[in-house]
């Protein structure tokens, strides 16, 4: 085998591994589709955390902010469940969007 194979079973077996993590890049994109049927049940989104220990405490927070209210607005969009839920609520004042 040449080099290159050698350094392709490499990669692959890292990647397949997890030994390799990849960042997530932003925004998350409104869904490109409906749901035909939306599921008869509301769906319970909490707030998300990013723990990045490289990254300092305002951004991580600014970034888990953002990253929650496009992923609250993408399973609005997408119709997927009757109500969607966001916590923190508290009980009988659920915060339905």
């Amino acid at each position: 085998m040449n080099p290159l194979h050698y350094l392709s079973a490499t990669l692959l077996s890292l990647l397949l591994g997890g030994c390799i993590s990849f960042h997530p890049a932003g925004p998350i994109s409104d869904p490109a589709q409906t749901a035909q049927i939306s599921q008869p049940r509301a769906a319970m989104l909490a707030d998300t955390q990013v723990t990045d220990s490289d990254m300092d405490a305002a951004l991580q927070k600014q970034l888990a902010q953002q990253f929650t209210q496009q992923l609250q607005r993408r399973i609005e969009k997408g119709a997927y469940f009757e109500d969607v839920i966001r916590f923190p609520a508290t009980l009988g004042k659920t915060m339905s969007c």
